[in-house]
């Protein structure tokens, strides 16, 4: 290996290493004009394209507990599109969800290293409760209809095939971590320094040589 490639093999080393990345807002409807009502039998989904390459690392979705629920869980589930397969999927109780309105539910998936691509279509899905109920709807989806619809994607209702609601939108954020690079002028900086250290390295040996 000639000076130029150890300091080009340095320089992506150190470069690899100051690489991070920073979680940023890829995706959202957050309209709470209508609710959708789950029932035990009913499921429903929401699906989005995906703006920013990088990894998934939490979905918020507008759930709200409704005042029928005594004990209940719910299943939520993150797939590849809408009939697609399951890229995460958990049961939670329906008392831990909020009972106030236009307030949304986070589900931390960064521990999964689930990677995204832009324009790729995944589906959140929400599965009807299990449980015991006091009378009264057991818990409700927010979301819109037809004048603020979400462009990248649709909801569903799951019976258990899906159907298309065209004309609603449930409410959601998605948050990716994305890469972000070092600027160049670091990389050049970078390269400089390894080249200036293998000349001042090279000079050291000249100088032993001739002390010899």
């Amino acid at each position: 290996m000639n000076m130029i490639q150890f300091a080009i093999a340095v320089t992506l080393a150190s470069l690899a290493g100051a690489t991070h990345a920073s979680v940023v807002l890829d995706q959202q409807h957050a309209v709470f004009n209508n609710g959708l009502v789950f029932s035990s039998t009913t499921g429903y989904a929401q699906t989005f394209t995906v703006g920013q390459t990088g990894v998934l690392d939490s979905i918020d979705v507008a759930l709200t507990r409704g005042g029928g629920i005594a004990a209940s869980t719910y299943t939520f589930t993150v797939r590849d599109g809408i009939e697609g397969n399951s890229l995460y999927s958990a049961n939670f109780s329906v008392l831990n969800l909020p009972t106030t309105f236009n307030r949304f539910t986070n589900f931390d998936l960064g521990a999964l290293n689930i990677g995204v691509t832009a324009g790729d279509v995944l589906a959140i899905v929400v599965d009807g409760w299990t449980g015991v109920t006091s009378g009264g709807c057991p818990f409700c989806w927010s979301g819109s209809v037809l004048a603020t619809d979400y462009n990248g994607g649709s909801a569903y209702m799951l019976l258990p095939a899906s159907i298309q609601l065209s004309v609603w939108d449930l409410g959601f954020r998605t948050y990716v971590d994305v890469p972000s690079p070092v600027p160049l002028p670091a990389a050049a900086w970078l390269f400089g320094s390894a080249l200036a250290g293998l000349g001042f390295v090279r000079k050291y040996k000249q100088r032993e040589i001739l002390a010899a």
